[in-house]
C-alpha cells in the first residue's frame, strides 16, 4: 500500500540514504522540491574504491589512497539582466591530488574530452571524449589521463529537460557533478590551526559554507 504525501520541503533538512541509481533518482527530485539534501551513502564510495584498487596498481594507486574529498560543481546558465548565459562547460586543466579521480553526475549529458596541447599556435587535440549521461560515473587515473593529458567539460545539452531549483542567485542549474578525490591527510589542516594570513583568505568562503553545513559552521565555533 502507497501513502502519498504532500509535503512543503522547500529550506527543510532532508535525510536521503543510499547510493543508488534509485536514490540519485530521488535525490533529483528532492533538490527540484529546493530541499536541503544531506546524503549518507557510504556504498558509494566504498563501490568507487573497490572498482580503483581492482583497476589499477604500484604508482597509480598510491598507499593510503582513499576517498577523502568531493568538489561539486554546478552547470547551467547564469541569469543576467533577464537574460540567459550558457556558462556550463569547465576550461582544460588537470587534477594535482594522487590516486583516481571518480566523477558522479547527475541531470543533463556534458561532453567530457580527454586533449592534448600542441605546440605554439598549434590547437588542442582530443585525444578520448565520451558523454558522461545522468547517473553515470567515470574513474580515470595514471600518469596517461592524470599528467599528460587535460580534460575539460566542452558543453552541457539542454534536451533533457532537467533543472535543480538550487539556492544560488542567479543562476539556473541543470547539471550537477560530484568529483572524489584523494587529499593526503597532512595537506589537511583545521581552520583553527591555519595561520592569520590564511585564515583572512578562505573566512567569507568557510562562513558560507558554515550557513548550510553543521561541519563548517563548528569550524568557525
Amino acid at each position: 500500500m502507497l501513502l502519498p504525501l504532500f509535503l512543503n520541503l522547500a529550506g527543510r533538512r532532508v535525510v536521503l540514504v543510499g547510493g543508488g541509481p534509485v536514490a540519485a533518482a530521488k535525490l533529483q527530485q528532492l533538490l527540484a522540491a529546493s530541499a536541503e539534501v544531506h546524503v549518507v551513502a557510504p556504498t558509494i564510495v566504498e563501490e568507487i574504491e573497490r572498482r580503483a584498487c581492482e583497476r589499477y596498481r604500484g604508482s597509480d594507486l598510491p598507499r593510503g589512497w582513499h576517498l577523502n574529498t568531493c568538489l561539486v560543481n554546478l552547470y547551467g546558465d547564469r541569469i543576467e539582466d533577464g537574460r540567459r548565459i550558457d556558462c556550463a562547460r569547465l576550461g582544460e586543466h588537470r587534477d594535482f591530488e594522487p590516486g583516481p579521480v571518480a566523477s558522479l553526475s547527475l541531470g543533463e549529458r556534458a561532453l567530457f574530452q580527454f586533449v592534448k596541447r600542441g605546440a605554439k599556435h598549434e590547437p588542442t587535440r582530443v585525444v578520448a571524449q565520451e558523454w558522461l549521461a545522468d547517473g553515470s560515473l567515470q574513474l580515470f587515473g595514471g600518469d596517461a589521463w592524470k599528467k599528460h593529458a587535460l580534460h575539460r567539460v566542452l558543453r552541457v545539452e539542454k534536451k533533457g529537460g532537467f533543472r535543480f531549483q538550487l539556492n544560488v542567485p542567479e543562476f539556473e542549474t541543470r547539471r550537477v557533478n560530484f568529483t572524489f578525490r584523494w587529499v593526503p591527510d597532512e595537506h589537511i589542516v583545521p581552520f583553527a590551526q591555519l595561520g592569520a594570513a590564511a585564515q583572512r583568505d578562505v573566512r567569507g568562503y568557510v562562513a558560507e559554507l558554515a550557513r548550510s553545513s553543521e561541519f563548517f559552521a563548528g569550524q568557525l565555533a
